[in-house]
């Protein structure tokens, strides 16, 4: 956190939520659809074999009023005006950065409910991301 801050750019993420333990999918997004950007940490690694891994990890924080139903975390989205504090190592220490990874307001996010057909990975297809309107979980 001291020293590999990045920015991870998005127009929405997955979460479940669902009844008797059962995972409906929903796409969570702005309801303008518009770009975020979750804080993210990155590092670069050496292999035993000596090759180069570059690894990245989004950080979490507990979910807003609006996700709480879905999950108990989401990622820590950055807004904007945050974007070049969050990125300065040199000027801006982990514990200042660590002050930004809170909960988003609960207007900045929708949830909206997707075909169950996107938890299996062998399923493909714009379709699945489409508001679903059949049988829920």
């Amino acid at each position: 956190m001291r020293h590999r801050r990045g920015l991870v750019p998005a127009k929405g993420f997955y979460g479940g939520g669902g009844r008797g333990g059962a995972r409906q999918p929903h796409l969570i997004r702005r309801p303008d659809s518009g770009l975020m950007a979750f804080a993210g940490l990155w590092e670069s690694w050496l292999g035993a074999d000596g090759s180069e891994i570059d690894t990245m990890a989004i950080l979490t924080v507990a979910a807003n009023s609006t996700l709480s139903s879905l999950h108990e975390r989401m990622p820590a989205i950055l807004q904007p005006a945050d974007f070049d504090a969050w990125l300065d190592t040199r000027g801006f220490s982990a514990e200042m950065a660590a002050e930004m990874l809170r909960p988003a307001p609960a207007d900045l996010l929708e949830h909206v409910t997707v075909d169950p057909r996107l938890n299996n990975a062998r399923n493909e297809g714009p379709e699945l991301i489409a508001p679903y309107r059949g049988t829920l979980l």
